[in-house]
């Protein structure tokens, strides 16, 4: 993951509101190696760096299939775009 997907995740994760503690526990690994990635101080392995991305892909379909239930209009009008 490059410095600016780094950044990238750390946006994410501030929009959707998820603590890095609840992020690295979806993804079974160490709240640390998140948060020091995000701060660019340390780089993921592979095979975390993916584990990371699926459980965060995870939280957003939540979060959006929440959205989604609380204003079905304009779910469906997204959708049709």
């Amino acid at each position: 993951m490059t410095e600016q997907e780094a950044q990238g995740l750390g946006l994410r994760l501030s929009r959707i509101r998820l603590p890095v503690r609840t992020l690295a526990q979806r993804a079974g690994c160490n709240e640390a190696t998140i948060s020091n990635h995000v701060q660019g101080t340390r780089r993921m392995s592979e095979r975390i760096e993916r584990d990371v991305k699926s459980a965060l892909v995870d939280e957003e379909l939540a979060v959006l299939d929440h959205l989604a239930r609380l204003h079905p209009r304009a779910a469906l009008q997204s959708a049709q775009a």
